[in-house]
């Protein structure tokens, strides 16, 4: 709202120069024609009219330097969260890789809740066959009775010391 406002005046401001110039070149070319002399008041109206001028370039250049110093410390801002991203990311790949062989030395089966992001794929545990599934490693009451090859009850302490480890 106040833009479109600042907007309007700086258009009427606008249009008041442009009608003010006119006026005055009209007033030069009589001038030069020599149907009118020049005052004491006319020679103080060029020289503010050029100084006038000279502070507009100037708030003009100043204006392009705010600019790109605005740009240049949001390109910063922006290099150093990327930065900070890529160490969290990194201490939290360790992290992660630490757990899951933690998690294979208690040879507990957890591919399916974690993946390690330098495997490029999931392993499966034992020698290629994907029925195996260290079920002589579980407790009798998570033991799946039937012929599946997944544990039916949840491992219990699986996931807490995956979250613990973070």
């Amino acid at each position: 709202m106040r833009e479109r406002e600042k907007g309007r005046e700086r258009e009427r401001k606008d249009r008041e120069k442009k009608r003010q110039r006119v006026k005055e070149v009209e007033r030069e070319k009589e001038e030069r024609e020599g149907k009118i002399e020049k005052g004491e008041g006319e020679r103080k109206r060029d020289k503010e009219r050029r100084r006038e001028g000279k502070t507009e370039r100037e708030r003009r250049k100043r204006q392009k330097k705010r600019q790109r110093e605005k740009r240049e410390r949001q390109r910063r801002e922006k290099m150093k969260e990327r930065k900070l991203l890529l160490l969290l990311n990194r201490v939290f790949i360790k992290k992660s890789c630490k757990s899951l062989s933690r998690l294979r030395e208690q040879k507990l089966h957890a591919h399916a809740e974690t993946r390690c992001v330098h495997e490029p794929r999931q392993r499966r545990c034992g020698p290629g066959s994907s029925e195996h599934t260290h079920r002589s490693v579980l407790p009798d009451f998570q033991r799946d009775k039937s012929n599946s090859p997944r544990p039916t009850a949840p491992l219990p302490g699986l996931m807490s010391t995956f979250i613990a480890s973070f």
